[in-house]
């Protein structure tokens, strides 16, 4: 475990600001790395950079001679939906505009929406 935290410290500080916060290290098998990336853009940047993390990792001791990278998304939390709030004055504003208007959709979501916001 703390041969993976120390990889990984050092590989984060060979790599460009942008990718660090994205890239995590998977396991060593043999000589072949396996880095994980957030996202398939930042996958194919790795490769690209490939040869030369290998070489930096190298000079500080890894013994890695190539790597695979995985892309693994990072899980966001779900959004919390939002909720409006409207004051009193403003739901006594959209009732007396929903009062106003014929019979229609708009009238009919303004009506719910007032009933939504009504305070006890």
């Amino acid at each position: 475990m703390r041969q993976v935290e120390a990889l990984e410290n050092d590989l984060v500080t060979l790599l460009p600001d942008y990718l660090a916060p994205h890239v995590s290290v998977g396991a060593i098998k043999g000589e072949v790395l396996t880095i994980f990336a957030g996202h398939s853009a930042l996958a194919a940047r790795l490769r690209h950079l490939e040869r030369g993390l290998v070489q930096d990792l190298q000079q500080r001791g890894w013994p890695v001679s190539g790597f695979k990278v995985k892309v693994r998304p990072v899980m966001k939390p779900p959004a919390v939906p939002k909720q409006a709030k409207v004051s009193a004055a403003g739901v006594e504003c959209l009732r007396t505009f929903a009062d106003g208007l014929e019979a229609s959709p708009l009238r009919d979501a303004l009506e719910r929406m007032v009933a939504r916001h009504k305070r006890p």
